[in-house]
């Protein structure tokens, strides 16, 4: 892979395990799909910093993987995972298998790259247990139709999507 395909971010913080091809995986139900059409594309790649986003309904993933690895690369690919949390995601198998391999790579990498992002209302009771689980320890970025909210929400998402993905644990005797 050519310097070309490393994403132009400062990586003073983060160990070269493998050079990351985008700045994001999105993660979404299809019925998201005008939301990342109209907001989340235009707000994040067409906007003044113009970071890099791995959709694989618009082919940013090599054709011809079989849809499991085909994920993985994706998400192994990407600097951090947005997952887009609606209603419909949590009911879907696929979208809480990418949810999976992005918690992943929290256990297995030492790497916290999930990002939350939440459009519409999602009762309580329709939540996994994995994301619960998640939540515990993760702010959710929530879509909001005030156009001064939208601003705070793009700001935070850019925000979030700038920060260093590795971490350093420390196992301290008590």
């Amino acid at each position: 892979m050519d310097s070309d395909d490393e994403t132009d971010v400062d990586n003073r913080y983060e160990a070269p395990i493998m050079r990351r091809q985008y700045h994001a995986y999105v993660a979404y139900h299809r019925e998201s799909q005008a939301w990342i059409d109209d907001q989340l594309i235009a707000n994040i790649e067409d906007g003044q910093e113009q970071f890099r986003l791995c959709l694989k309904e618009r082919g940013d993933i090599p054709a011809g993987h079989y849809i499991l690895n085909a994920i993985c690369h994706g998400i192994y690919h990407s600097r951090k995972t947005i997952i887009v949390l609606s209603e419909n995601f949590m009911d879907d198998g696929w979208c809480n298998y990418q949810l999976q391999i992005a918690q992943m790579r929290l256990v297995k990498d030492n790497e916290d790259v999930i990002i939350l992002v939440q459009i519409g209302e999602i009762p309580e009771d329709n939540k996994t247990f994995l994301l619960r689980q998640i939540l515990l320890n993760k702010e959710v970025l929530m879509w909001t139709e005030d156009p001064i909210g939208q601003e705070l929400f793009w700001n935070k998402l850019r925000m979030e999507l700038r920060k260093p993905s590795r971490f350093n644990r420390r196992f301290e005797n008590v």
